[in-house]
């Protein structure tokens, strides 16, 4: 049950974090800076909201899907080890995301 709990949360965090780059990216193009290229500009934020992308949000959802099929298996104590990186990597991509919102504006 909580690995299905966590990979909806996980899944509802990736749609979260996908409206606000949509918001960032609607903003009018005369407002400068603008937060899009704020975001994906090499220059300025882009190596950590790809760094966010990957750590925070692709690879704990391949993690909760991978301990999820290890619980559905019953091999709880593998599942338990991908559930301890995942939470790793959660943390390390909130940390990354609060980074972004604090020098960009933007909630990621």
């Amino acid at each position: 049950t909580f690995c299905r709990v966590l990979l909806a949360v996980v899944i509802l965090r990736c749609l979260a974090v996908a409206l606000s780059l949509v918001a960032a990216y609607s903003v009018d193009r005369f407002v400068l800076p603008h937060p899009w290229y704020l975001l994906v500009d090499l220059g300025g934020q882009g190596m950590f909201i790809r760094f966010r992308i990957l750590w925070g949000l692709a690879i704990p959802l391949l993690l909760a899907v991978m301990s999820l099929h290890c619980a559905r298996n019953r091999s709880n104590q593998s599942a338990t080890g991908i559930l301890y990186v995942l939470l790793v990597g959660s943390f390390i991509g909130e940390i990354t995301a609060l980074y972004l919102m604090v020098t960009t504006g933007v909630p990621v």
